[in-house]
């Protein structure tokens, strides 16, 4: 059995997107996943992302995430005086 890297499971998008917070808009979303060590091929298999666990570390609550357009989300920042 081959190993993929979670990189080599993403396809191409033509329009980018980023997952914000509904709440706050903030980009910096982690969810949980399973994963496992594989010896033979010394990294991490990613076996299952879960769904519904995401959290964000800008407002520091479990939260539900949606899809914006790449642009969008820079502006909206830039906004709120996070980026220049």
């Amino acid at each position: 059995m081959q190993s993929m890297r979670l990189s080599d499971t993403f396809e191409i998008m033509k329009e980018p997107v980023r997952v914000v917070c509904e709440e706050c808009g903030g980009d910096d979303i982690h969810r949980d996943a399973h994963a496992r060590w594989d010896t033979g091929n010394q990294c991490w298999d990613l076996g299952t992302v879960y769904d519904d666990t995401n959290f964000c570390l800008d407002c520091a609550k479990h939260i539900h995430v949606k899809e914006v357009e790449f642009k969008t989300i820079t502006l909206k920042l830039k906004e709120k005086g996070l980026r220049s």
